[in-house]
């Protein structure tokens, strides 16, 4: 298994504080340092696990966010299939009508939930919502060889700047995982 820099000198640190044990604490401390270093195996190897697993729902799920974003610019109508639960939420003479309605899609969908996601709240103020409006596409990429992420925001004209497309790199430190 190989280390980074930190994680080699946290290591080390470690290997020379257990020398400088007695010798009934150095037992039973050089068995819980194993212990220890069978986890972060098994911690490494699950980190793999986890970033393949990610990259199947990524693939499995992208039809599923086209085929939202085609329903929220109202590029298509709903399939019998996606509302096939319709008469859990409508009944009656509403479960009729709105079997009837065409569907012009979600206005300002990418605003609303923005300015609905308590985790973002701080960071916006109500002059973006202006240009939150004109959002109307987000794209997440995450690179197969790291845990960095690409993200596109994608825009309608406006007022604030002229470029369509906003795109943001996070960088994650693999040495110790700080963005």
């Amino acid at each position: 298994m190989s280390l980074t820099k930190q994680e080699q000198e946290v290591d080390d640190q470690i290997r020379v504080n257990i020398k400088s044990l007695n010798t009934k604490d150095k037992i039973v401390t050089t068995a819980l340092y194993n212990l220890l270093q069978e986890r972060k195996a098994i911690d490494k190897e699950l980190q793999e696990d986890l970033k393949e697993l990610f990259s199947k729902y990524t693939e499995l799920s992208t039809p599923l966010y086209s085929s939202s974003m085609e329903l929220i610019k109202g590029q298509r109508q709903p399939n019998d299939c996606e509302l096939e639960n319709l008469k859990e939420f409508a009944e009656g003479e509403e479960l009729t009508k709105l079997q009837e309605t065409q569907c012009d899609g979600i206005p300002n969908y990418w605003a609303t939930v923005i300015k609905n996601i308590h985790a973002i709240q701080k960071y916006t103020n109500s002059s973006d919502y202006d240009i939150l409006k004109t959002l109307h596409k987000i794209e997440i990429f995450e690179e197969k060889d790291n845990s960095n992420v690409a993200i596109t925001l994608h825009f309608g004209e406006n007022d604030y700047f002229t470029n369509s497309s906003l795109y943001v790199k996070v960088f994650v430190n693999a040495e110790d995982d700080e963005v």
